[in-house]
């Protein structure tokens, strides 16, 4: 088309059905109310403390377990092996070393890594 000829205008109407939620964002903010977010907070801080609780009861029966077996590698009930102490190994930096002493590599090799995690108020 060339410039100053009569282009055709395009109207869109645009229905929305009214909700009882309300979602306003102001700057990183969003108001939650009338969503479910209050029923995912206590999930989610629930979850967490069951998990802090399955976890010092885990370290605790490891513990006992340990203290079973002795200096022994496997466990055995009823004639069947039911527990065994695996052996892994792992390589690792000294990073304060390598920073005093190689400043340049340290620096050179060096990553830092961002991540985001939810911090909920109780």
């Amino acid at each position: 088309m060339t410039k100053g000829s009569n282009v055709p205008k395009v109207s869109t109407e645009v229905i929305t059905e009214t909700t009882r939620s309300i979602i306003t964002i102001e700057k990183e903010k969003v108001v939650l109310d009338g969503t479910n977010a209050e029923e995912l907070i206590q999930k989610f801080a629930n979850a967490k403390e069951a998990i802090k609780k399955y976890e010092a009861e885990k370290a605790e029966a490891e513990t006992e377990i340990r203290a079973l077996l002795g200096d022994k590698k496997f466990g055995i009930i009823a004639g069947v092996e039911r527990v065994k102490v695996a052996e892994r190994s792992r390589s690792g930096i000294d990073m304060d070393l390598l920073q005093g002493t190689f400043p340049e590599a340290y620096e050179a090799c060096k990553t830092n890594v961002s991540y985001t995690f939810l911090n909920v108020a109780k």
